[in-house]
């Protein structure tokens, strides 16, 4: 599943929240957090589903065709109760969700310390389109 968030859907569209100029951080989650389109900030999952308690900032952001990419993500050394089933991108100034995906990135599987690195889907261009 790779989806938008409503509330971040209005925000692109009311071009309240700019994919280049905006700092956005990803964040992944565990299976304590079960996705839902009407979440809005990241208060919507709880601390004990959140695998890396600082999210990290997104570099190398793009737009092409409507497709939003950006550099590879690397987690170093993840650990957590549960399994990672998901990464959550938000906006890094007051936590809007932005996208959620847990789909061609190896989920999911259990954190043991390892390196985890997210990247977009290479065939599709990024991690989602408007």
């Amino acid at each position: 599943m790779s989806n938008l968030y409503d509330f971040a859907r209005e925000q692109i569209l009311g071009q309240q929240l700019n994919w280049q100029a905006s700092a956005i951080s990803a964040l992944l989650v565990s299976d304590a957090y079960i996705f839902d389109a009407a979440h809005r900030n990241l208060t919507s999952i709880p601390t004990a589903a959140r695998i890396k308690t600082a999210p990290l900032p997104l570099s190398g952001k793009t737009i092409s065709r409507g497709i939003a990419s950006a550099s590879r993500i690397t987690f170093p050394g993840v650990i957590g109760d549960g399994s990672v089933v998901g990464v959550v991108f938000l906006r890094a100034d007051d936590g809007l969700l932005i996208w959620y995906g847990n789909d061609g990135f190896g989920f999911p599987f259990r954190p043991d310390g390892s390196e985890v690195v997210v990247s977009r889907d290479e065939n599709f261009g990024g991690f989602f389109q408007i």
